[in-house]
């Protein structure tokens, strides 16, 4: 991760540099009860050169759970080659908690 926005900082609990320097799969938000379908989905999307999307469940830093729909979109230079990816995250709080309210918030 090189960049997270303070709304991402906000929703995760952590501080920006806490975050800064972690790798982008977000495996530091992982907990007991996110699943091995979408930690293997995060991490073949980073693989491959397609935007893709994957519903996760992820654990803020007070060990809470959120339910989050992430989308991974490669970045590519003038030779197609990835050089970044941009994950965009959206909190899914009604599906997951009847809570009305929805975060954004992206990193690169």
């Amino acid at each position: 991760i090189i960049y997270c926005n303070d709304a991402f900082c906000d929703l995760v609990k952590y501080k920006r540099h806490e975050i800064m320097q972690k790798p982008c799969n977000c495996e530091f938000l992982y907990g007991v009860m996110t699943s091995n379908v979408s930690k293997t989905q995060i991490n073949q999307a980073l693989s491959r050169t397609e935007e893709t999307q994957v519903i996760v469940l992820f654990y803020k830093k007070d060990g809470t759970q959120f339910l989050c729909n992430a989308l991974i979109a490669p970045v590519k230079n003038e030779k197609s080659e990835v050089i970044l990816f941009i994950i965009n995250f959206d909190e899914l709080n009604e599906a997951f908690d009847n809570r009305s309210s929805q975060s954004k918030f992206n990193y690169k």
